[in-house]
């Protein structure tokens, strides 16, 4: 479908160019003709150039979601290390808190 579509203006253009050559320019003069010529050659290759732009933005389109699902993944893992760092945090503090209560219930039992 994206190939009959691109064909079809390609030929469009083509045609504008056409008739608007025939309508403004001298058919019989060289010169004008090199120069039809020479815009002719300039719109199809820029058409061409165009169409492969898109392309390339297809593949770009692919490398940016590749490198999301990479990012992504790697702050999740990251994420995973902070919650793991909290959670050992947490447990040595209560153990500290611990630790605490049973030196002063000992203070208090020697006294």
């Amino acid at each position: 479908v994206s190939v009959a579509r691109q064909l079809l203006l390609l030929v469009l253009v083509l045609v504008f160019c056409y008739l608007g050559f025939s309508a403004f320019t001298d058919l019989s003069d060289l010169n004008a003709g090199i120069i039809n010529t020479a815009v002719v050659v300039v719109v199809a290759v820029s058409f061409n150039n165009l169409t492969h732009e898109d392309s390339d933005s297809k593949a770009a389109k692919e490398r940016v979601a590749e490198m999301q699902q990479q990012i992504v993944t790697k702050i999740d893992a990251l994420f995973n290390r902070i919650h793991l760092q909290i959670h050992l945090a947490q447990h040595m503090f209560n153990r500290m808190k611990l630790d605490m209560i049973d030196q002063e219930l000992l203070s208090e039992g020697s006294q």
